[in-house]
């Protein structure tokens, strides 16, 4: 989910107090992605020419089929949607990143 909706549902709840007290809202991008669509968003996104390799679950934990969470309370109470899709906010963000790597220059990584 992109930061700019979040925040977006975050001032959204702060305007409209009265609308959401006491309540649990869902704030997600109502749209459920598998690892594998993330994955290659990313290398779409970046122009990475990287071929991801995937194996399978290797220490038991079961998993879900559904990761999706239900925005109807935040579309009901706070008139709220998110407006990127997956793409949208991880092309903004590989944008921001590519336009401010200066701020990185003296990152140091020790790995």
């Amino acid at each position: 989910m992109f930061i700019d909706d979040v925040v977006d549902a975050y001032l959204k709840t702060a305007e409209n107090p009265g609308k959401s007290k006491s309540e649990t809202i869902n704030i997600g991008c109502g749209k459920q992605e598998t690892v594998g669509n993330v994955v290659n968003a990313v290398v779409k996104s970046t122009g990475n020419k990287c071929r991801p390799e995937w194996g399978g679950y290797t220490d038991g934990r079961p998993d879900s089929n559904m990761w999706q969470a239900d925005i109807s309370k935040a579309e009901k109470l706070l008139d709220w949607r998110p407006k990127h899709n997956i793409e949208q906010g991880l092309n903004k963000t590989v944008n921001w990143f590519r336009d401010n790597m200066e701020l990185y220059k003296d990152f140091k990584h020790d790995g």
